[in-house]
């Protein structure tokens, strides 16, 4: 089966990355939050990524 994979954005809605399992999205967000501990205005939202993976034919 496959796994649930999330996509990291900006509050601007720019994506940061996708495609991560919770983990490393957590992982990453912190490691955001380290390197612009200070800044107001930076904000991350993570969202689940929709699971459309129907079969081609």
């Amino acid at each position: 089966m496959g796994e649930v994979l999330y996509c990291i954005e900006n509050q601007y809605g720019s994506v940061i990355a996708k495609d991560m399992n919770m983990d490393n999205a957590i992982i990453f967000v912190r490691a955001l939050f380290d390197t612009y501990f200070g800044e107001d205005d930076i904000a991350y939202t993570i969202t689940r990524q929709k699971e459309d993976k129907e079969i081609e034919k």
